[in-house]
């Protein structure tokens, strides 16, 4: 029995209106327009790995990935 490789799923995104695509749009360019200073962490290699294959899913390069992790982490 053949099986689909994970190489080819599809990834399901939530649906948005123009609306709600707009607004995530204007939310990204303001949070890009902050402040940003850069600093060094030493990671995991798999940790990092795992980090960009997530990023590649939703479509976004993986530090602007790993910023909103970060972001919601600390306002939790």
């Amino acid at each position: 029995m053949k099986t689909k490789s994970k190489k080819h799923e599809k990834v399901r995104l939530p649906k948005e209106t123009l609306e709600e695509s707009i607004a995530h749009i204007s939310r990204a360019i303001a949070e890009a327009k902050e402040e940003k200073k850069m600093y060094s962490i030493r990671l995991k290699v798999k940790t990092v790995e795992s980090i960009k294959r997530k990023a590649a899913a939703v479509g976004i390069p993986y530090q602007t990935y790993v910023n909103a992790l970060l972001d919601n982490a600390a306002s939790a």
